[in-house]
C-alpha cells in the first residue's frame, strides 16, 4: 500500500521541473497547523474538540505547506491548499459541519469535520444547497485530479515555457527595475472625490512612466491587488503628489492600505507598470 509520500511524490517531481518562480508558491506553516481545533460550544450539540490531522493533507502541509498554485503575474492562484481555520466552517443544510481546505477555479473544497474528529482525515466534498457532494475518496485523489484540470488549461507550448522559465531582463528592465527601487512614496490621505493621495520622491537617475504599489484591506479583509501611479512627470530629485482611484468603489478609507510591492523579476513582469510607457 503506497504512503502519503508516495501518493504526494509526483508533485514534488512537478515543482523541481518548473523553473519559472511564483507559479506554484509554497510557504512553510506552523506546526499547529497539523491539527484542527473545532469551535468550542454546543454549536452542533456536540461538545468538539482538537484533533491532529493525519494522511494526505496532513503529509502535505507538512511537506509543502500552504499551496498557492498556477500563480498568475499577479500571484493569484488557481488551485490552492490552505490550513483549516474556524472562520472556514460552515454548516449546511443536510445539518453537517465542514471545513475548507482549498480550492480548484471556483470550486472550493471542504472537509467534514465529523470524519476529521473521527479519524484526523475526511473525504473530500463540495457544498451544495442540499450539503455536501463527496468529490473525492481522500485528499491526495483530490489534489491529483485538480492539478491535472488546471495543467489542461496550458497548451503544450505554453507548458513549456512555463518549465523552461522566462527570459532574463533586458539590460533597458533591469534599469528599470534599479530605478524603481530608488523611488519612495508614503499614502497621505484621500482627497475631496475619495481618491489615494500619495506623496512619491523620485531618488533615481532617471524617470519612470509609473509606480507600482499595492493595495490591499487592512488586517487581511477584502481585496489585494496593485494601482499603477502615473509618476512620469517627476523628474530625478524631484517629488509630487500623486492620486488614484485606488478601488475606492471597494475599500472604504478605514479599511484601506497601501504597501510596498517586492522587486518585479521577469516572471511577474506583466504585474508591473513600470515597464509601460505612458499611454
Amino acid at each position: 500500500m503506497a504512503t502519503s509520500e508516495d501518493r504526494l511524490a509526483w508533485f514534488a517531481d512537478v515543482c523541481a521541473a518548473i523553473r519559472s518562480r511564483r507559479f506554484h508558491i509554497l510557504e512553510p506553516v506552523a506546526p499547529q497547523a497539523l491539527r484542527y481545533l473545532a469551535p468550542a460550544g454546543p454549536t452542533d450539540g456536540v461538545a468538539l474538540s482538537g484533533v491532529l490531522l493525519t494522511g494526505d493533507y496532513a503529509d502535505f502541509l507538512r511537506r509543502f505547506g500552504r499551496a498557492s498554485l498556477f500563480a498568475d503575474h499577479r500571484d493569484a492562484p488557481m488551485l490552492a491548499v490552505y490550513p483549516l481555520e474556524a472562520h472556514r466552517r460552515e454548516v449546511a443544510a443536510d445539518g453537517q459541519a465542514y471545513v475548507g481546505f482549498g480550492f480548484r477555479g471556483q470550486q472550493s473544497a471542504w472537509f467534514a469535520e465529523a470524519e476529521l474528529l473521527a479519524t484526523g482525515q475526511s473525504r473530500v466534498y463540495e457544498l451544495r444547497k442540499q450539503g455536501g457532494r463527496e468529490l473525492a475518496p481522500d485528499f491526495a485523489s483530490w489534489f491529483a485530479q485538480a492539478h491535472a484540470w488546471c495543467q489542461g488549461k496550458f497548451s503544450r507550448t505554453r507548458w513549456q515555457a512555463i518549465l523552461q522559465g522566462p527570459p532574463p531582463f533586458t539590460p533597458q528592465e533591469e534599469d528599470v527595475v534599479a530605478a524603481r527601487r530608488q523611488f519612495s512614496w508614503r499614502h497621505t490621505g484621500f482627497d475631496d472625490s475619495g481618491d489615494a493621495v500619495f506623496d512619491v520622491a523620485n531618488h533615481s537617475g532617471r524617470r519612470l512612466p509609473y509606480l507600482s504599489v499595492g493595495v490591499r484591506g487592512r488586517d487581511g479583509r477584502g481585496l489585494v491587488g496593485a494601482v499603477w501611479l502615473d509618476v512620469s512627470g517627476i523628474a530625478p530629485g524631484g517629488q509630487a503628489q500623486v492620486h488614484h482611484d485606488a478601488y475606492k468603489d471597494q475599500l472604504s478609507p478605514a479599511d484601506f492600505e497601501a504597501f510596498e510591492l517586492p522587486d518585479p523579476i521577469p516572471e511577474k513582469r506583466e504585474a508591473y507598470w513600470e515597464f509601460n510607457a505612458p499611454a
